[in-house]
């Protein structure tokens, strides 16, 4: 008996395993202004190894605002053909896949927003990652750099700059991050264990008044 069901179980995992996953929409395309950052940015870098990446960003803008219309409009017609790719793709991925990204990505936030706890207001607040402490240092730039955008796209384009981000410049965002967290571990332990006493104490205090009223 014990043997068959081993057996089905080894079954069930292996036509598990046959499922393939579905793959990730494609990528969306790049604005010219993102193309040519890309292009300048490493000698940027090369001949700026001391600035921060504010000041990268800002000389990125001046560069681009220095290129003559007729040099933007190469930009502007790769930026065209990298939307055309991306629309044809994303056009057979749909055939492929029906059900859209946006309806699956809005079921896991409603997920989310039903397993979500009420935060304490008195909780050590969640530390920032490396890529969030690098986005708030570099956001007022690009939209300086790229006024007129949605506060979705100004993610995009710093999205992008982060995974262009030589490691060298993203070490100082890491090692800032890996900090805050060490010392957010350290305030949580604190908070947990004010909080167990805390809850020990007023249990004690509900159990002893319980008492003295039966008496």
């Amino acid at each position: 008996m014990g043997t068959s069901k081993k057996v089905t179980k080894s079954r069930s995992k292996k036509g598990k395993s046959k499922k393939s996953k579905k793959p990730a929409p494609p990528k969306r395309p790049r604005n010219s202004y993102f193309i040519f950052a890309a292009e300048v940015r490493p000698q940027i870098l090369k001949d700026n190894p001391d600035a921060k990446i504010g000041e990268i960003s800002k000389l990125t803008g001046k560069k681009w605002k220095a290129v003559s219309e007729d040099k933007k409009k190469k930009y502007q017609a790769l930026a065209d053909k990298e939307k055309e790719e991306y629309e044809k793709k994303l056009k057979e991925y749909k055939k492929k896949y029906p059900q859209s990204t946006e309806s699956s990505s809005s079921t896991s936030e409603e997920k989310k927003k039903r397993t979500r706890r009420k935060k304490d207001p008195n909780a050590p607040k969640a530390p920032q990652n490396a890529y969030m402490l690098y986005a708030a240092e570099v956001r007022e730039a690009v939209m300086k750099e790229n006024k007129g955008l949605k506060v979705g796209e100004i993610s995009k384009i710093i999205g992008k700059m982060w995974k262009e981000l030589p490691e060298k410049n993203k070490k100082k965002f890491q090692d800032t991050a890996k900090k805050a967290r060490e010392e957010y571990k350290t305030k949580m332990e604190e908070y947990n264990k004010n909080k167990k006493s805390t809850t020990t104490s007023s249990t004690s205090e509900s159990t002893s008044t319980t008492s003295s009223d039966s008496d």
